[in-house]
């Protein structure tokens, strides 16, 4: 029984439908090609890593191994207050959530490309280029 519906929840909508497999009003079909891979898939795979990334560094760095905070290269008595540190820090974590909640969201409404031949690659590919263009943006704004 669980497997029955486990399947139903996990179905491809049909071709001919849209993403929630109700039949499209002018009988057009929206299945992606094989292959083809929509933008909002890409995006999705970009944006979670981005913030896996802006996660990693603020978990890692800013709260395990305390090396900096998010302004610790800010002059002044206020950012000297650790607990101002930590508020940005925390800040910073919401930021990065809703980042990483709006790349699961372009993923699940993309969910039809993994059927397609190398999607799993092609996450993967996002996932770094995500997760690398937030360390070069982290590099040049807090770093250099």
């Amino acid at each position: 029984m669980f497997a029955e519906g486990a399947a139903a929840v996990l179905a491809l909508p049909a071709a001919g439908t849209d993403d929630e497999g109700s039949p499209m009003p002018d009988g057009t079909d929206r299945s992606p090609d094989p292959g083809t891979f929509t933008g909002r898939f890409a995006w999705a795979g970009r944006l979670l890593g981005f913030g896996f990334g802006g996660l990693f560094d603020g978990i890692l760095l800013h709260q395990v191994l305390q090396w900096h905070h998010l302004l610790s290269a800010l002059e002044g008595a206020a950012f000297r207050d650790l607990r101002v540190q930590v508020l940005a820090d925390g800040l910073f974590h919401l930021v990065m959530y809703a980042v990483s909640g709006v790349g699961l969201w372009l993923l699940w409404r993309s969910r039809h490309a993994f059927a397609s031949p190398g999607a799993d690659r092609r996450m993967a590919a996002d996932l770094l280029i995500g997760f690398g263009v937030w360390h070069v943006i982290d590099g040049i704004l807090s770093h250099w």
